[in-house]
């Protein structure tokens, strides 16, 4: 039996498949090229913020980190840092208490809790929330432990606040400190977030943020109920909350275009840790109610597939002396050409505002990384269990 017309058929949704990513990025490209970067001109200074940060075993980083956030170039009586120690097995709260400065409050989460402890599914959702409840600003900022940044990131996003009036900000994240193929090709796919993160809010075309520089009104945190409703996801402090917010207030989230609001973080160090992260990551998507976004990841997902079931058929002709191989050889070529070129323009528009460009000479083994990455954590982590900072989470 003849299977030239299944071979005639998977190469035309091979084809649809390549155009639909390479039209995806581009769209991406030039939602973000259109976007102007935000300069910071002039701020009221009358804007009240608080800080807080979750943190959970950050004894190695937690020191720095409160030395960028209490040296911010914005007045000291209008901002608030607020530490809560999740549960650590380390130092983190007797380094953090030991600094003595009248705006910063160190907490640790269990003498915030009642008698809940045994109901929590995330910690850091129930953290963020006891630290809401401690303060009284306007204006909260979320940030990771682990996190540093320049003495005019607060009063960057305080100006966006102020002149935009959104109530929900996601502002830039990226990594420092590249030494290894590994953390340059974290380099390259956090580029390529906060050209995709930019261009759907900007856009319209669905939600993204990431929980480590996230900043909203205290009065829509509120009126949403917080995280009331998705706290029995492990992760998603970040996304389930802007689409709540996103929900009731429609057009009301954006993204911050600026390096002087950009947090760096150091890259995960080896390959254990960095899908421990992209697996907690993962795990949200399928309780992820915004079909335009799951479209996008869905397309994402399915050209990366395609790409690997085109390369097994070819080997396996090849191997078989099967004529049908130089059909498959001839797919993979396409896609392998189509995505390569769309992902480096894709990525290099990142690269180039971050100043990372020395990691795109890093961008033809992460490119064939990706794929593996994409399908690997695309299939699997929607159910494969995961370890985080010593905790087990179940699907």
């Amino acid at each position: 039996m003849s299977i030239l017309p299944a071979v005639i058929f998977w190469s035309f949704i091979s084809f649809v498949l390549a155009l639909l990513y390479i039209a995806l990025l581009l769209f991406y490209v030039e939602h973000w090229q259109n976007q102007a970067s935000f300069v910071e001109t002039d701020i009221r200074r009358k804007t009240t913020v608080s800080i807080i940060i979750p943190a959970r075993n950050e004894s190695a980083r937690i020191l720095t980190c409160l030395d960028a956030v209490l040296h911010q170039n914005y007045p000291a009586n209008l901002y608030e840092v607020i530490v809560v120690d999740d549960f650590s097995n380390d130092d983190t709260y007797a380094l953090a208490s030991s600094i003595q400065k009248h705006n910063l409050r160190v907490f640790q989460l269990a003498t915030l809790l009642s008698d809940e402890q045994e109901h929590i599914h995330s910690y850091k959702k129930k953290a963020i929330e006891k630290a809401i409840d401690q303060s009284k600003a306007e204006l909260i900022v979320c940030i990771d432990a682990d996190v540093v940044m320049n003495e005019k990131w607060l009063r960057t996003i305080v100006a966006f606040y102020e002149k935009t009036e959104c109530l929900m900000i996601a502002a830039p994240v990226m990594f420092h400190h590249q030494s290894s193929f590994l953390n340059h090709f974290q380099v390259l796919d956090f580029c390529g977030m906060m050209v995709s993160t930019a261009a759907v809010l900007e856009s319209q075309q669905g939600i993204m943020c990431n929980g480590a520089n996230l900043a909203y009104a205290r009065q829509a945190f509120h009126y949403v109920q917080g995280f009331k409703d998705v706290d029995n996801f492990g992760s998603g402090d970040d996304v389930f909350l802007m689409h709540k917010i996103h929900t009731a207030f429609p057009g009301a989230c954006r993204f911050l275009k600026s390096k002087v609001a950009t947090v760096y973080t150091e890259a995960q160090p080896n390959i254990s840790t960095f899908f421990s992260q992209r697996f907690r990551w993962a795990s949200k998507n399928k309780h992820f109610k915004d079909r335009k976004i799951n479209a996008q990841l869905l397309i994402v997902l399915c050209i990366n597939i395609s790409i690997v079931l085109n390369f097994c058929c070819w080997v396996f002709n090849c191997l078989f002396c099967f004529w049908e191989s130089s059909s498959f050889g001839i797919l993979l070529l396409l896609q392998l050409g189509v995505k390569s070129l769309a992902d480096y323009i894709y990525l290099s528009t990142g690269a180039t505002f971050f100043n990372q460009k020395a990691s795109l000479w890093w961008f033809v083994p992460a490119q064939m990384a990706h794929i593996i990455y994409i399908v690997v954590v695309g299939v699997f982590g929607n159910f494969l269990p995961y370890q985080w900072k010593g905790r087990q989470y179940k699907k």
